[in-house]
């Protein structure tokens, strides 16, 4: 197979849609679906299940998927190798952040290492830290900023967060010193990310508490806008309590929950990814002095 129609088949399946694979690697459409008939026709059975919303990869497809993102995988590593021989860092890096409040760190990161580098582009994304750890194993990111999470991963902590309520500010739960977690259990909750394995959840499902979920959303700010509407009540990590809209307060949970922070990452790094890697580390410990090499770790469940 070759390589670059594997590369059209993995987009394809990523993306849901031909049109938005082509878009992604500059071909036609036309050209995308012809380069995925030869692989079909290749391994003799489809690969692609067509439908009016776009395509979905078949069952066989799902199975042959982790093999063909690691061949994709090595084939970036190899030409990054030859070029880092000459002395060039060269290539793409995607870079995924559970935290909102860190994109400005992160972008001023990316800025000054795109001048030392030109030759490296950069791609940042954001989501839980559960799902972004699944598209770290995939080889869909280089490294990600998560809250801590079991796996055989390498784990470099980086800083210590809080999980927080958010109540309405002037309501009686804004004069309170803390937030019961308990009270979760019957004060209207507003729900971010429902049923997705979060630090939010994670706490409740430590206390065995079912919360008394309301409304649900995917979005930190019409969160908040919920929770100083008078919709019910919130939670979200400290780190982004930068992010808080006017009329909404945050206030420590009872017990506090404390959780760990870091960059997760794995052992087949990219010399691009490894070189911007470092780079972070490096900048972030000069601002706030608490990283250092020897602590980088698997973060294997024991």
């Amino acid at each position: 197979m070759e390589t670059e129609k594997i590369r059209a088949l993995v987009a394809a399946a990523d993306t849901g849609s031909l049109s938005a694979a082509a878009s992604k690697l500059g071909y036609s459409p036309s050209g995308i679906s012809r380069m995925i008939s030869q692989l079909e026709s290749q391994t003799g059975y489809p690969l692609l299940v067509r439908h009016h919303n776009g395509v979905i990869p078949s069952d066989s497809c799902q199975i042959l998927l982790p093999a063909l993102r690691q061949l994709l995988h090595d084939e970036d590593q190899i030409l990054q190798m030859s070029a880092s021989i000459s002395g060039a860092v060269v290539g793409q890096i995607t870079i995924g952040t559970s935290f909102p409040s860190s994109y400005w760190r992160l972008s001023e990161y990316v800025a000054r290492f795109g001048k030392l580098h030109p030759g490296v582009t950069i791609r940042m994304k954001g989501n839980y830290s559960s799902a972004l750890l699944r598209e770290l194993n995939d080889h869909k990111l280089d490294f990600c900023l998560i809250s801590k999470r079991e796996g055989s991963h390498r784990w470099i902590p980086l800083f210590k967060d809080e999980v927080s309520a958010l109540v309405q500010s002037g309501s009686s739960l804004a004069s309170m010193k803390r937030i019961p977690v308990t009270m979760y259990e019957t004060q209207p909750f507003i729900e971010i990310y429902p049923g997705a394995d979060i630090d939010n959840n994670r706490v409740f499902e430590h206390y065995g508490i079912t919360p008394n979920t309301t409304y649900t959303t995917y979005d930190i700010r019409a969160n908040m806008a919920m929770v100083s509407a008078g919709l019910g009540i919130g939670m979200c990590n400290k780190t982004d309590s930068s992010e808080t809209v006017e009329g909404v307060t945050l206030l420590p949970l009872d017990p506090p929950q404390i959780i760990e922070a870091g960059i997760a990452c794995l052992g087949d790094l990219s010399p691009a990814g490894k070189a911007f890697l470092e780079f972070v580390l490096k900048s972030w410990e000069k601002e706030d002095g608490v990283y250092s090499q020897d602590r980088g770790s698997s973060s294997r469940k024991k």
